[in-house]
């Protein structure tokens, strides 16, 4: 499965898991960066000193989703450094 098909099936698969489009993206990423379904799920509920709350809980504010994803996007490159 190439890249695009694997984050349609994905994307599919999240709405299917969660309602809220917001949290349906980010849970996405999540799962790209932190490697599986539960890692992700445990991540988004998870209180984050960096975000001052949990991700979903940033994600019902206004600037949300540009935080989380930020901050997704830190623990991405330290995984790979």
């Amino acid at each position: 499965m190439n890249r695009r098909d694997r984050q349609l099936f994905m994307s599919e698969r999240v709405q299917e898991v969660d309602n809220d489009p917001r949290v349906a993206e980010i849970r996405c990423r999540a799962i790209e960066v932190l490697g599986s379904e539960e890692a992700a799920d445990a991540w988004i509920e998870k209180q984050s000193a960096t975000l001052g709350a949990s991700p979903r809980e940033v994600l019902a504010t206004g600037a949300g989703r540009n935080r989380v994803l930020l901050h997704l996007n830190g623990i991405s490159r330290h995984r790979v450094a």
